[in-house]
């Protein structure tokens, strides 16, 4: 067999044994694999554990990253060796469906290729190895199926039984024990009132400060860097009913007719009286357009488009409506499962029953704005009806 591979600058202490770029091999792949098997291992293995050691590897782009993940070490060296990419397209796969466990698979498979050198070194041959790996294989998937058992999403020692052994490699003992707490709170939260569970629908927030032990269970939402459009709003409210749009609240403009057709329109007001009436007309097209909102009983707007006209937000702020722009569609989605909010695509649309129920809503700030700091808006609902909550990671 004929191996063609090309040395790289980044992963030199794999490639030791090839003697120029390009360097063409014939019959010797499976020795030299061994030894890149050899090298991988040892290289992943100080990734594992409490007292792991961070990688400092070179990205794509020339940049620098210091870095505990064994997808971006193997990023870097499959460019360089086919077995490589072979086991970062497996720990990608590990990774994508059990959520961790990258590490494990790659020193478990690095370790069977090292024992199937073994194996050569003492007379069996390719077919008789492949075959005892595949005995070797049903036979773990019996005792895995032995082993296994149902997983009761409402059992909370269960599921710390469960998740504790993930975070014990990056978290200290009590840490570990904390954390534990919040994601099986989180998880028989939404099983108990959805009936089913997604990790799509737990929202994890970093803010910076405090340590891991202030990381704290929100039944709700946290608009995170966001705030409260006009100073004259209400900050903080309990027990209201929520509204969400996603279109503009703006008066529709004359469309410049004069890049299409040709010529120029123009209106000319002479008299200030006019002047006068024009804009108070404007305004109260747009009350009108507010106006379901206000008769539905909600007092929090949330919206997704940015555009709401400065008349509408100083009309909310007397009417004591607080409004939130720019929310995204995560958010929306996730306010709308704990609240029971429905998202509206028009205001005029709106009607109670589109409305959601909010037990609190807060918004809270970190330093001051314009010198670094940053506000996030806390939207908390009812826990006996959230099919969605929010875990709020510190430190």
């Amino acid at each position: 067999m004929t191996v063609y591979r090309k040395a790289g600058k980044y992963a030199a202490p794999l490639m030791n044994r090839i003697r120029h770029p390009g360097a063409r091999f014939r019959g010797r792949s499976f020795k030299y694999n061994l030894e890149i098997a050899k090298h991988v291992n040892d290289l992943v293995k100080e990734l594992l554990g409490p007292r792991k050691r961070s990688k400092l590897v070179v990205t794509g782009r020339g940049d620098y990253k210091v870095t505990v993940d064994v997808l971006d070490v193997l990023d870097v060296l499959k460019k360089n060796n086919p077995l490589c990419r072979v086991l970062h397209e497996g720990a990608e796969n590990i990774r994508s469906w059990a959520g961790d466990g990258a590490v494990s698979y790659v020193i478990l498979s690095t370790n069977l290729i090292m024992g199937a050198g073994r194996l050569f070194d003492i007379g069996l041959r390719h077919p008789h190895i492949i075959s005892g790996y595949e005995k070797a294989l049903e036979k773990a998937l019996e005792a895995l199926e032995e082993k296994s058992f149902q997983l009761n999403l409402m059992d909370g020692m269960n599921l710390k039984r469960f998740v504790k052994p993930l975070l014990g490699g990056y978290f200290s003992e009590g840490e570990a024990e904390h954390l534990s707490n919040l994601i099986s709170g989180a998880v028989k939260l939404i099983y108990e009132n959805a009936g089913k569970f997604e990790a799509r629908d737990v929202q994890l927030v970093k803010i910076p400060g405090g340590s891991v032990m202030d990381s704290s269970l929100l039944v709700g939402t946290v608009l995170y860097d966001n705030f409260i459009t006009d100073m004259d709003m209400p900050h903080e409210l309990e027990d209201v009913k929520v509204a969400l749009i996603k279109q503009p609240i703006m008066v529709n403009k004359i469309w410049p007719v004069s890049k299409i057709a040709g010529f120029k329109a123009e209106l000319a007001v002479r008299d200030p009286q006019l002047v006068r009436r024009l804009k108070r007309s404007e305004e109260e097209i747009l009350e009108e357009k507010v106006g379901p909102l206000l008769e539905s009983g909600a007092r929090i707007l949330l919206s997704e488009s940015k555009d709401i006209d400065d008349y509408v937000l100083g009309f909310l702020a007397r009417k004591g409506v607080a409004v939130v722009r720019r929310i995204t569609k995560d958010e929306s989605r996730w306010v709308s499962l704990s609240t029971g909010a429905k998202p509206i695509p028009d205001i005029s649309m709106l009607t109670p029953r589109d409305l959601g129920r909010v037990r609190r809503f807060k918004q809270i700030k970190q330093g001051i704005r314009f010198y670094g700091g940053v506000s996030h808006v806390i939207v908390e609902a009812d826990p006996r009806r959230a099919k969605s909550c929010c875990i709020i990671l510190r430190g």
